[in-house]
């Protein structure tokens, strides 16, 4: 009964110290509380009320730190920080500020499809539609560069993350 009440304290511990100072960061909550990661992940599967609550703790403690995040890029551009500036001009900005990619292309094909670039699409977007763009009125010049683009874009693609690509 002793040692069930010292890990339930030990286990609130751990979501206090996930939530509030380790921004979500489990293995740096763990290090607080002196338990191993491997320790902390038996207790989740084996509780799923603990699970849970991680899960949320893991919630909260990145909302805390993006929202500490913003506080610090806030006080930033209050200095006149022009890259704080820029970074988020870029961010919540994008239609105005945000990086464009532009390609020369034939105004229209044999089969009368354009090729265009519209604001706002991604660049693994463009990489698909220009692999679908009718090269057969493109000089070859222009089909090299297409050629070279899409590859660009394939290799920056497939070197993603999973996470990332979604």
């Amino acid at each position: 009964m002793a040692n069930e009440l010292v890990r339930e304290k030990t286990k609130q511990k751990f979501l206090d110290i996930l939530s509030e100072e380790a921004g979500g960061n489990i293995s740096e909550a763990c290090k607080a509380v002196g338990f191993s990661r491997q320790a902390i992940n038996e207790w989740r599967l084996n509780d799923h009320s603990f699970d849970n609550r991680v899960q949320q703790a893991i919630l909260n403690g990145k909302e805390d730190l993006a929202d500490l995040a913003e506080t610090h890029l806030q006080k930033r551009i209050r200095n006149g920080d022009t890259t704080a500036i820029i970074f988020t001009l870029k961010s919540l900005r994008r239609t105005f500020f945000g990086e464009r990619i532009e390609v020369e292309t034939a105004k229209k094909s044999n089969n009368g499809r354009a090729i265009s670039l519209t604001p706002g699409f991604s660049k693994t977007l463009l990489a698909i539609g220009l692999k679908q763009a009718p090269t057969n009125v493109l000089t070859e010049e222009q089909r090299k560069q297409l050629n070279g683009l899409v590859g660009i874009f394939e290799d920056y693609y497939d070197n993603l993350n999973e996470d990332d690509k979604s």
